[in-house]
Order: C-alpha cells, then structure tokens, then sequence
C-alpha cells in the first residue's frame, strides 16, 4: 500500500471518528480501522461505536478506550450496559 493512501480514511471511518468520545492517535486508529473492516462492516463498526458512545456520556474521559484498542479487540460485539439516563 503507498504510503498516500496509508493516509486516506476508509470508507466510514470519519463519521466514526466523529462521535467516539475520546479522540487520541488517529493515524494507528485508521489503521485499526482498515484491519477491522476486513472483519465486519462499517455499519457493524459505527452501530457499535455509536452504542459504547452512550455508555460513556458523563464518564471520565482517561477510562474511555482508545478507539484502536476498540477496534483491535473487535468489541463492536460487546454486549454494553444501558447507556446512562439523561439528568
């Protein structure tokens, strides 16, 4: 792969990115990403993404898992606890 397109964001990676809650190391976090893919969908990523989200309204940020690690531990299957109710 030439070391540009090591650099372009894979097919649904951005809107991801968007709504995760900690936002650190996106150079290794797009690599994790394009390894995930050949795994699951975007769609199964950005779902579960959007659903570890939730649980991490209100919560200290440094206990959030960097996304890479998300990815790299295929958690999109995680079965979450219910987000935690609005105040």
């Amino acid at each position: 792969m030439s070391n540009e397109r090591k650099h372009l964001a894979p097919v649904g990676f951005d809107e991801t990115w968007k709504i995760w809650p900690r936002k650190v190391d996106k150079g290794h976090d797009r690599i994790a990403y394009r390894r995930a893919l050949k795994k699951t969908t975007a769609a199964a990523i950005l779902t579960g993404a959007k659903a570890y989200a939730a649980t991490r309204i209100g919560q200290d940020q440094k206990f959030t898992v960097h996304f890479a690690t998300w990815l790299n531990g295929e958690r999109w299957d995680d079965e979450l606890p219910p987000a935690p109710a609005p105040s």
